[in-house]
């Protein structure tokens, strides 16, 4: 028991730890260069190989230095399926008229593993705390669109240490002069306070399951801007009907975000408490009916049409005490008032 209750604690320190240093880092106006990049590749650990995939928004300070935050997986390697939220600091040099650049970057990696217990059983690593490290080297053209290959290290003490080489995708949004005046405008289009009213639905995949059992979910989302770069969001999560769970309830979480096109487009990232009052187990996992207060961290990514109505995707990874995590994709219509 003294166990459990520590490692919640340790767990609700590293979020919190993630919390601030994301929201620190979003809240900064950029100097130059935010970048979007999808990466795909492949992930080795002692001699296994097996696929692995990445999404990264990176920043700048300065022409040489900036921060990335991004949720790396690290696919399904024997007995692992690991991924989670890495936050980096970067040095850059730039060469051939900022044709090229080279960079690396170091920082926390907080992640989620589902490890193989024997047989088909399978239970839920919550908390994890590993360090990663990353080399990489990008070609901009000159229409914003990036190509960049990337090296990643990640050492963890009290989990697998894995390498991994990706090819990446990516797109700068203020590749032109004429964009780098409205990115320097825009802090005054996030100063403005809105309301947002989302349903959305999807499907829900339970982590602790060899066979990953998926259902049907929905959510019903109230999202308000409290502070310019910050949102809070309370709302009610459907997880659907699972063999192993059926679970629901209140949701809040803090958003740190950013918008590009004068708020067309913003991304973003929730932490937060969900609250279960409704939730059954499958008799026989182990699992403890009064687990009612969870984790949830959920990257978002939303596109506002012109009449206030707007798209939002979101992914939400919920976080248990015991061997029910799991992740709700959703996508939904939302209007902004």
């Amino acid at each position: 028991m003294k166990e459990t209750v520590m490692n919640d604690r340790v767990t609700t320190v590293l979020l919190g730890m993630v919390l601030v240093f994301v929201g620190s880092c979003v809240a900064i106006p950029s100097a130059a260069g935010q970048e979007i990049f999808a990466f795909g590749g492949l992930v080795n650990s002692e001699g296994e190989s097996g696929a692995a995939w990445q999404l990264s928004y990176e920043d700048s300070f300065s022409k040489h230095f900036g921060y990335s935050v991004s949720w790396l997986n690290e696919g399904h390697l024997e007995g692992h399926h690991r991924d989670g939220p890495a936050c980096q600091f970067w040095g850059r040099t730039r060469l051939l008229n900022d044709s090229l650049s080279f960079s690396a970057g170091v920082g926390p990696y907080l992640f989620f593993d589902t490890e193989q217990s024997g047989g088909r059983q399978y239970k839920d690593i919550h908390r994890g705390w590993a360090g990663i490290g990353s080399l990489a080297a990008a070609w901009h053209t000159k229409r914003g669109w990036l190509i960049q290959l990337r090296g990643n290290y990640v050492i963890a003490d009290s989990n697998i240490n894995t390498s991994s080489v990706l090819l990446g995708v990516g797109y700068q949004f203020d590749a032109s002069p004429s964009s780098n005046a409205s990115s320097t405008a825009q802090p005054k289009a996030e100063d403005r306070a809105y309301n947002e009213i989302t349903v959305l639905l999807g499907g829900t995949i339970i982590n602790a399951s060899k066979k990953s059992q998926t259902a049907m979910a929905a959510n019903v989302e109230y999202r308000r801007r409290i502070f310019p770069y910050l949102d809070w969001t309370v709302g009610w999560l459907y997880e659907g009907d699972i063999e192993l769970l059926r679970r629901s309830g209140l949701t809040t979480q803090l958003w740190p975000t950013k918008s590009f096109f004068d708020r067309r487009l913003s991304l973003g990232i929730g932490l937060g408490l969900y609250v279960t009052p409704i939730c059954r187990y499958l008799a026989g996992t182990d699992e403890e009916d009064d687990e009612m207060l969870l984790g949830i961290i959920t990257p978002t990514l939303s596109y506002r049409f012109e009449n206030s109505w707007l798209m939002r995707l979101s992914w939400n990874r919920t976080i248990s005490s015991h061997n029910s995590d799991t992740d709700v994709i959703l996508v939904g219509v939302g209007y902004e008032f």
